[in-house]
């Protein structure tokens, strides 16, 4: 199963910048890469933000010393308020479980840290998200911006049909703007589709979607996505001043 589009060299130099990188054939992630990424969302309580901000500015470094790789730290500013999003990649899931285990076992991490801004926290959710093996997953390429978080929820049976679309207009609109990534949940809310993108501003999103809309392939592959959609929503978020991604 998988995209069956070919897709030659060429093609991929005349079509995409940097980081958009077809397969000749797309291979299921166990096959391609046992690389997972998990997305987290932590809903703070609005009078305690600026006390939570300032304890994982101080404390976040002791989950990165313990081998999870911190991609983005952001604070929601549309579509949600008074929420961070943070995207931790690993290598595999033992990779995971050990970090986590070491976590445990940290006495600053759980005193400093967790045992105080667990009684800050409304809730909190994550998902284990696979990067689509036909697209590189890789910092923006520039810093200072804003990041749009679009989520797709997709029609139970049809990601192939979904993914098969969107493969052939996305090479078009890359040339205005890449996404950072490209991800589908794999434990958490299933069947979602998760784009990350990068904005010098907002101003410069309406700019370039603006221009999108001028893309013939683009408006044609919205289109016949559209079909195998059940919602769609995003939201802005503005990195911290310790996201490795900026």
């Amino acid at each position: 199963m998988g995209l069956h589009r070919t897709v030659s060299g060429s093609w991929l130099q005349g079509h995409l910048s940097t980081s958009a990188m077809l397969s000749q054939t797309s291979k299921s992630p166990s096959e391609n890469d046992t690389k997972i990424y998990e997305m987290r969302t932590y809903y703070v309580k609005p009078k305690a933000f600026a006390d939570f901000m300032k304890l994982t500015n101080e404390y976040i470094h002791l989950k990165s010393d313990t081998n999870s790789k911190l991609n983005g730290y952001w604070t929601s500013d549309i579509g949600g308020l008074n929420e961070v999003t943070h995207i931790w990649e690993y290598d595999s899931y033992a990779q995971r479980a050990e970090a986590r285990k070491a976590l445990s076992q940290d006495e600053t991490w759980i005193n400093n840290y967790i045992k105080k801004i667990l009684k800050m926290l409304v809730k909190q959710d994550n998902l284990v998200m696979n990067a689509a093996p036909w697209f590189d997953v890789k910092p923006p390429l520039s810093t200072g911006g804003v990041y749009e978080l679009r989520m797709y929820d997709l029609v139970l049976g049809k990601k192939e049909q979904w993914e098969h679309r969107l493969v052939q207009g996305l090479p078009d609109r890359c040339k205005l703007s890449e996404p950072v990534g490209l991800w589908f949940t794999e434990f958490g809310h299933l069947n979602r589709a998760i784009m990350l993108w990068s904005y010098q501003s907002l101003d410069d999103r309406i700019r370039i979607r603006k221009e999108a809309q001028e893309i013939e392939e683009w408006v044609e592959t919205i289109r016949d996505c559209l079909p195998f959609e059940t919602r769609a929503f995003s939201k802005v978020l503005i990195p911290t001043e310790f996201s490795p991604w900026r």
